[in-house]
């Protein structure tokens, strides 16, 4: 079921893990984008994954590219 997240509205899931799902999604811009979303009743959503996904999102930080907001 597509539903909004900001400006993006999701079109289908590409795919999942244990804590969260990536979701392709368009803008209101017409730009197609991956989203990555987080399952916060999960509990595998811990001290650890944050950790993790702090590093996840420095290193995402040092990406440019046009399909990464």
């Amino acid at each position: 079921m597509p539903y909004t997240i900001d400006q993006y509205t999701t079109v289908r899931t590409l795919g999942s893990g244990i804590s969260a799902k990536v979701k392709l999604a368009t803008g209101t811009n017409g730009k197609t984008v991956a989203i990555k979303v987080f399952d916060k009743k999960n509990p595998h959503n811990d001290a650890k994954m944050l950790s993790n996904l702090q590093k996840e999102v420095e290193t995402l930080l040092k990406l440019k590219h046009s399909n990464i907001v």
